[in-house]
């Protein structure tokens, strides 16, 4: 392994035997590295005629003294990267939020903000050792566990941020599996065979193919740098392999062009779908088939595949389960004879009546309908295929169909082209009760424990949501309502629908609501499970303060704020909130996306884990006030 030349930014005594003397400007070379003792190094000479040579001198310094030299700026004054947002100093007007919420020091700070870098700068400099900190790698989206049947094919993928100054040559990315549990012992795994490995832009991925029993265990993968002491990172997941029996799948045609496949088997697996096209003989003799599409990673027990060819045969595997019946679609005919639009809007119109408008969003119309046979109440979301491609409505509806957590609304049944041709419709669940905070402002106050019960609600839907790979994308007070059916009222998660088109159409839209929106998404960056957590935090912040924290006189400056994390818990407001429940919202509420906790980390913090009740009471007046200035995006079901 070779030894890296790092830059000494600050004057360092030796104090005990083993250390080094260094000032600041000398050039040293890293033999080793403790977390005890730092870094120890050999003295670099200084002139002109020896310059890279090196001394007998050589000993241990603390980390905070030397930054990698490769990354640094040697210059007599530090240098400042250029950055592609210019904000306006926001107003402090103390009608506003903002101005609520900012002191003449928070005023200092900002000014102070935009005279730097947003990112963290590693080298030498005059600013002493708090810019000098050591660039390493880091992991910006980890391993996942999985849960696949056995034949299915898997990746497992993560994202790491490997330092510009890098050489990218000497970065290694080794897997893993775990082959003792009570030792630990791995094995290292190799490109070849089952197994196919990937490493691109630090963008690291194993894939499996044909998945055995066998396969099941704890797998890692660790990226590091050859010329780099201490920069190696690790990240680990778990991949289990169920040998259920799905049997045989049920398909039929809902279109020329669609087909509808079900089976048996356990809904919390991922399946991987093949849709084969074939010929059937004068004796129902299948032959000629031919793999046309893949579909990995289907939750649920059914899915809708689209952009089949009218007229043609298919077959049907899911997994490693028998293939389905033949199944011939119809071709498209103007006639009476077949008309799978027409059969839907009868049924539809048999079993439904279609009542009041609940809300409008940019692709759908939520309305109430009522079950003619049994009475049920259900909302119906109907979304205009001008506005929304059939292929992803199925989508939504598959991702709906095959998540079943109390705090999530459930999805029914799915009507193509119903109650008109150009409208697909979505039966869900109905939820009796309004937004939220609007229910919890019929009441003068709210007690922290009731935030607290409902906010651990909301955790766990997310971190249900996030353990079946899959991101909300839209959290803000109109996708967080109540159901009051029961005697307990329970949180219910709405609208997945910025979920679905970030997936299918890899497409990034702007932020529904840019104050409950994360970094990463207000920059247009690809973003996970991390945007979900701050859109929670943030809530939970408007929950306990009725203010919103990032919230400022116009888009430029809640942007700025919503970028550098400028935010504060002001005593007037937050004098009575508890500590851990700032401490949660701290924890989350950080720039980078790596550096926030998991929903599940959220639900096993001590604010959660409190005893008792909390003995605090929150006035709901300024919250009323909060609900009022968005009760027309109530409207809005994105």
């Amino acid at each position: 392994m070779g030894s890296a030349v790092a830059c000494v930014v600050s004057d360092w005594q030796a104090a005990e035997a083993g250390q080094i003397s260094l000032r600041r400007g000398e050039r040293v070379r890293i033999l080793k590295h403790s977390k005890a003792n730092g870094y120890f190094v050999q003295k670099l000479r200084n002139s002109s005629l020896t310059s890279g040579m090196l001394s007998s001198e050589e000993g241990w310094v603390p980390t905070h003294a030397i930054a990698f030299a490769s990354a640094t700026n040697t210059s007599n004054g530090p240098s400042k990267k250029p950055w592609s947002f210019k904000f306006r100093k926001p107003s402090f007007n103390s009608g506003t939020t903002a101005g609520i919420l900012r002191k003449r020091a928070d005023r200092r700070f900002l000014d102070s903000l935009e005279s730097q870098d947003i990112s963290d700068v590693n080298g030498c400099s005059d600013g002493g050792s708090s810019s000098s900190l050591e660039a390493k790698i880091e992991i910006l989206c980890k391993l996942v566990d999985l849960t696949v049947a056995v034949g299915d094919q898997i990746q497992m993928t993560c994202q790491v941020h490997v330092p510009s100054h890098f050489d990218m040559k000497n970065i290694n990315v080794v897997w893993r599996k775990q082959v003792d549990k009570e030792t630990g012992l791995s094995s290292c795994l190799i490109e070849g065979g089952r197994y196919s490995i990937y490493y691109s832009d630090g963008l690291a991925r194993l894939t499996i193919s044909d998945c055995h029993i066998s396969d099941a265990g704890i797998y890692s993968c660790t990226v590091n740098a050859n010329d780099m002491i201490s920069s190696s990172v690790t990240t680990t997941a778990c991949l289990t392999v169920n040998a259920c029996k799905i049997g045989q799948p049920r398909v039929r045609a809902l279109s020329p062009t669609t087909a509808l496949v079900v089976w048996d088997g356990d809904p919390s697996v991922c399946y991987t779908l093949y849709h084969e096209q074939c010929n059937v003989t004068s004796q129902g003799d299948i032959e000629n088939v031919n793999t046309v599409g893949t579909t990995q990673y289907v939750l649920g027990l059914s899915h809708c595949v689209d952009g089949l060819q009218p007229g043609c045969v298919y077959v049907f595997r899911v997994s490693n389960s028998l293939p389905s019946e033949p199944l011939l679609l119809p071709m498209p005919t103007s006639s009476n004879q077949f008309s799978s639009s027409r059969w839907q809007q009868e049924q539809f119109g048999r079993r439904y009546l279609e009542k009041e408008v609940l809300g409008r969003g940019r692709y759908a119309v939520v309305k109430r309908a009522q079950d003619r046979g049994t009475g049920q109440q259900v909302a119906a979301k109907q979304v205009h295929r001008i506005r929304q491609a059939p292929n992803i409505t199925h989508a939504e509806y598959s991702v709906m169909l095959g998540l079943q957590h109390q705090s999530i609304v459930k999805a029914f049944a799915l009507f193509e082209s119903s109650p008109l041709s150009e409208v697909d419709t979505i039966i869900m669940e109905l939820v009796s009760g309004p937004m939220l905070l609007a229910y919890v402002c019929q009441e003068d106050t709210v007690s922290e424990k009731t935030v607290n019960v409902y906010m651990l609600q909301l955790f766990s839907a997310l971190d249900y949501l996030h353990n079946k790979k899959i991101v909300h994308f839209d959290i803000r007070p109109e996708n967080i309502l109540v159901d009051l059916s029961n005697l307990n009222p329970v949180l219910k998660l709405i609208d997945l629908g910025e979920s679905v088109h970030r997936k299918h159409l890899q497409e990034i839209t702007p932020p529904a609501s840019l104050e409950f929106a994360a970094p990463e998404c207000v920059l247009g960056q690809p973003a996970g499970p991390p945007c979900d957590v701050w859109g929670a935090a943030v809530y939970l912040y408007v929950f306990l303060s009725g203010l919103s924290p990032f919230l400022d006189e116009s888009v430029e400056e809640t942007t700025a704020n919503v970028l550098k994390c400028d935010y504060s818990f002001p005593d007037e407001y937050f004098g009575t909130v508890s500590q851990d429940a700032k401490s949660l919202i701290s924890r989350i509420l950080m720039a980078q996306p790596n550096h926030r906790i998991s929903a599940s980390d959220a639900i096993n913090c001590s604010w959660f884990q409190m005893s008792g009740d909390i003995p605090f009471s929150i006035s709901t007046s300024r919250l009323s006030l909060f609900v009022n200035r968005r009760q027309p995006l109530h409207n809005l079901l994105s």
